[in-house]
C-alpha cells in the first residue's frame, strides 16, 4: 500500500490565461485624443479603430528597423537623434515628415530643458 492519503472528490486548479486575448490597441487612447482635438463630434468604429492601430505598428517597426540599419550603416553602437530623422525621411513623405520633425525637435528641446 502507499503511504499516500488518497484525495477523492480534488480536482487539479484550471490554468489560468488559457483563453485567447483579443488584439491590444495600444494607440487608441492617443487616437481618440487626436480625433477629439481635430472632429469632435465624429465617432470611430472599433474596425477602423484596428486598421488605425495596425498601420501605427507597422510604421513603428518600420522606423526603429530603419533607425538602427542607419546606426550599423554610420558606424555607430548607438541609435541617435540623426538616426531616427534619417529613418523618417526614408519612409515618410510631404507633410507628414514636416509635421514628423516638428514635432520631433518640439520634443527634444522639452527633454533637454527638463534633463
Amino acid at each position: 500500500m502507499s503511504s499516500e492519503p488518497k484525495m477523492e472528490g480534488i480536482t487539479k486548479p484550471k490554468k489560468r490565461g488559457t483563453r485567447s486575448k483579443t488584439p491590444r490597441m495600444a494607440w487608441a487612447s492617443s487616437l481618440y485624443k487626436i480625433k477629439g482635438q481635430i472632429l469632435p463630434g465624429v465617432g470611430v468604429a472599433s474596425d477602423a479603430m484596428y486598421v488605425l492601430n495596425a498601420i501605427i505598428d507597422e510604421y513603428k517597426s518600420r522606423l526603429i528597423t530603419e533607425s538602427f540599419n542607419s546606426a550599423e550603416q554610420m558606424g555607430s553602437g548607438t541609435v541617435k537623434a540623426k538616426h531616427a530623422r534619417t529613418a523618417a525621411a526614408l519612409l515618410l513623405t510631404g507633410k507628414l515628415l514636416k509635421h514628423t520633425n516638428l514635432e520631433g525637435e518640439k520634443a527634444f528641446h522639452k527633454y533637454a530643458s527638463v534633463a
